[in-house]
């Protein structure tokens, strides 16, 4: 069930219809309805599997609670460890089998029949996270095991997150839940702007994007450089449009999900990068994997692995495919290799007392964020490539450019099409750059005429660009 199809919209205001004629107190009952038919809309023998992994967490939690210090670490390792060899089974089995036949000559079944189901490593992760924060002590177990069905579940960031903490939605679902005016206002303007982004922006770049990777020996070294940078712009209007129209449906019922970018392109380094982008899943792997491996605290060698471990890891959560893994590692080298030049540059600009008021850091803080976008660009290719085969084609293909030497534009893509793209990626700019992402807060801009201009506007180009005709996935849905 697409965020941007009739089916959810129906929905979703058949459920705020259940909970307006349902007590306060009990509204959480009609979420928890939707949210399990939710994902029966997609395959309905999988929800067995969600709400195995709901209840090995939520019973492991309460196991944790009640048992010394020993035991603990048991249990937490066996929850941990079932959940895990889950996703292992049907998100990483074919990989490391087909991996297995080519290099050891062993012969393992690359396919046991399973389908990827759809946003098993966000509810892994999120359930993960639980039992791990009630070893911590930083939450209790919940006592009600339809309630931490309803924490795994949550229908707004089911399948593409945010992947939320134990210690904000938990909270939240358990308080009476409110309809007010304001939050129905912010949901709904949150939901037109992640459905613009989406049907305006990311599938208009797709028609783009998908005719020069499907085949990269077959397109021009001009188009796969245009269909790079398109991609760039695509999966953040895609994946941050999916955010919006999450935290908006979410917002209706009362309940606040985390920001989960913040301009990432506008970023000055790749740390800052991932301070941006996919701040759930960054902020995950920060506090559950890379402080329990030793974060910073430890040596420089020790250092590097583990910051080489978390982005390796990283890429594997994204997909079953080596040219994730390789993207991982593209973005945690260069971190290392950010770091130590940062290191170097602090020192030399200590010693020669240069200020960072000078009239030059304008323009160093340009040129870095243009660098650092162009590194998150390289990447990029390998994320959307279908093979490393291909991502070494674009790469190898980019030297053949010849748009400054003739000027020609081999796109398949009508101008009238590169010129609706452009004009909405104006747009979206016009409103993120001032709000850091934060979209919400052009509901409080201030005359109200300039305030409701910017929602009319949005409204129309939606109406009026948005692709409806054949909707399509989100990108993070297949993760």
């Amino acid at each position: 069930m697409l965020f941007h199809s009739l089916a959810y919209a129906a929905l979703l205001l058949a459920t705020i219809g259940c909970c307006w004629v349902t007590t306060a107190r009990w509204r959480w009952i009609p979420l928890l309805v939707a949210s399990l038919g939710f994902y029966l809309a997609w395959r309905p023998e999988y929800v067995l599997l969600l709400l195995t992994t709901t209840a090995s967490c939520h019973f492991g939690a309460l196991a944790i609670e009640r048992v010394v210090d020993r035991n603990k670490r048991v249990i937490l390792a066996g929850v941990i460890g079932f959940n895990l060899l889950i996703l292992f089974l049907f998100k990483y089995y074919g990989l490391f089998a087909q991996s297995a036949n080519q290099v050891l000559g062993m012969q393992l079944a690359v396919d046991l029949g399973f389908l990827l189901p759809v946003g098993i490593s966000f509810y892994t992760f999120q359930a993960i996270g639980y039992v791990v924060d009630v070893y911590w002590g930083k939450v209790a177990a919940e006592r009600s095991w339809l309630r931490t069905t309803l924490f795994v579940s949550f229908f707004p960031q089911l399948v593409a997150g945010p992947i939320e903490r134990a210690n904000r939605l938990l909270p939240a679902l358990k308080k009476n839940i409110y309809f007010r005016r304001r939050n129905i206002h912010c949901g709904c303007w949150l939901i037109l702007w992640g459905l613009f982004k989406k049907v305006v922006i990311a599938d208009r770049l797709a028609l783009l994007v998908d005719s020069a990777y499907e085949q990269p020996d077959q397109a021009t070294a001009n188009l796969l450089a245009i269909a790079t940078y398109a991609f760039a712009f695509q999966i953040y209007c895609d994946f941050s449009g999916y955010t919006d129209m999450a935290i908006g449906s979410a917002k209706i019922f009362g309940i606040d999900l985390m920001q989960n970018f913040r301009v990432p392109y506008l970023a000055s380094s790749l740390r800052e990068f991932w301070g941006r982008w996919h701040i759930s899943l960054s902020t995950w792997f920060r506090d559950y994997l890379y402080i329990p491996l030793g974060g910073n605290r430890a040596n420089w060698w020790r250092w590097t692995i583990n910051i080489l471990i978390v982005f390796c890891v990283s890429g594997l959560w994204h997909g079953a495919k080596w040219t994730y893994v390789v993207w991982g590692l593209i973005h945690g080298s260069a971190i290392l290799v950010e770091q130590l030049l940062l290191w170097v540059i602090g020192r030399r600009r200590s010693k020669a007392n240069l200020s960072r008021t000078s009239p030059m850091h304008l323009v160093g803080r340009c040129f870095k964020v243009v660098l650092t976008f162009h590194i998150v660009l390289i990447a990029w290719v390998f994320f959307r490539a279908a093979s490393m085969g291909d991502a070494i084609l674009v790469l190898s293909r980019f030297a053949e450019l010849d748009i400054l030497v003739n000027g020609s534009w081999p796109l398949e893509f009508s101008r009238f099409e590169l010129a609706i793209s452009i004009l909405a990626l104006a747009w979206m700019c016009l409103l993120e750059f001032p709000t850091k992402g934060n979209i919400r807060l052009v509901l409080g801009y201030k005359p109200r005429w300039l305030r409701h201009g910017l929602v009319v506007t949005t409204l129309l180009l939606v109406v009026n660009f948005g692709i409806f005709s054949n909707p399509t996935q989100f990108v993070y849905f297949q993760f």
